[in-house]
């Protein structure tokens, strides 16, 4: 601490000089006014002195002890932080007046290392502050949580899909946003394919996740039928003809319905020529149409025409010539007397 000498008038250099303070014998000075005497003795030890007024100011803020704060929102989205969270001890010479926070509240909208200043205000009016660590955290599952349920598109290529999200948590109303630009808690009419979400509060606190919409492989089906040298059934009129469906894809097991009542199974046999319609339905009601022909030869006949007679008796020179029309070929000819030929 430094202050003005004063001046001395004295006929001889000869004499001395003593500060010392008149309200304690310390060396130190402690904060508000002081009077120093100062004492001067020349070598006939004559004194004279005057009193120096010094006055001490307390211009600097309190000294800050403090140590980290971290936060856990709870199930709505809320922590608070109190100044004895933080506040080790924090003094001043002069005693401390105030202390306060800059952010008491804190929402997921402060999730992370948020700035919060600790500010602390003696009672001679000097104001000081420092930034402190403070560390936001949701729970283990977040604040906000939501739970999905979702149902599959029913037939292959459809848009038949729902989803819908129940939301637990955080506070006030919720928020809803898909990437299907849908804003509501369940959404339909969906197609196959991956579909993300965002729920936030009121406050800010967010739950993310996607939910996976699928479908059945398409429903398909194909028929064989019999085959009689190309033909579905055997001959004209017959009843041996038979079909084979076969049925792929779709959510089994399937059902069945030929020519609007006519049989109700997979597969159908004893058939005569003619044309059937068959509709294959899933359990999820996905429907696949198919069509079987069956086909039959012409009638077949054979008319024999006399060619020539036999010119005598016991001879063979006579000849017969048989048309063939219809059937199946190839035609094989077995005459009585062993021959095979058509004349």
């Amino acid at each position: 601490m430094n202050w003005p000498t004063p001046s001395i008038e004295e006929n001889s250099t000869n004499y001395t000089t003593t500060y010392y303070n008149t309200n304690s014998t310390s060396a130190t000075f402690n904060f508000g006014s002081h009077v120093l005497a100062y004492v001067v003795t020349d070598a006939a030890g004559n004194k004279d002195s005057v009193g120096i007024t010094v006055t001490v100011i307390d211009s600097s803020g309190p000294l800050f002890l403090v140590q980290p704060a971290a936060l856990t929102l709870d199930a709505q989205g809320f922590d608070t932080l109190q100044i004895s969270d933080v506040d080790t001890g924090t003094y001043d010479c002069n005693g401390i007046d105030s202390l306060w926070l800059s952010l008491t509240v804190f929402t997921c909208a402060n999730i992370g290392t948020p700035a919060v200043w600790f500010y602390a205000q003696d009672t001679l009016g000097n104001l000081d502050s420092i930034a402190l660590n403070v560390t936001v955290n949701t729970g283990p599952n977040g604040v906000v949580q939501a739970n999905t349920s979702t149902t599959d598109v029913l037939c292959n290529g459809d848009a038949t899909g729902t989803a819908t999200l129940f939301t637990t948590g955080g506070s006030g109303a919720y928020s809803y946003t898909w990437t299907s630009l849908d804003t509501t808690a369940s959404i339909t009419g969906l197609m196959v394919g991956t579909y993300f979400y965002d729920v936030s509060d009121t406050n800010g606190c967010v739950a993310s996740g996607s939910v996976i919409i699928s479908e059945p492989t398409a429903l398909s089906s194909s028929i064989t039928v019999s085959s009689y040298n190309g033909f579905g059934v055997s001959a004209e009129g017959a009843s041996d003809g038979t079909v084979d469906l076969t049925v792929a894809g779709g959510v089994s097991p399937f059902t069945f319905d030929w020519n609007n009542g006519y049989a109700a199974t997979e597969d159908l046999n004893g058939l005569s020529e003619g044309t059937y319609f068959v509709t294959a339905t899933d359990s999820n009601g996905c429907t696949v149409l198919d069509t079987a022909v069956l086909t039959e030869p012409d009638y077949f006949n054979a008319a024999a025409t006399n060619l020539s007679n036999n010119i005598c008796p016991d001879e063979t020179n006579g000849s017969v010539f048989v048309t063939l029309s219809g059937g199946v070929t190839p035609i094989t000819l077995s005459w009585s007397n062993g021959a095979a030929a058509d004349t």
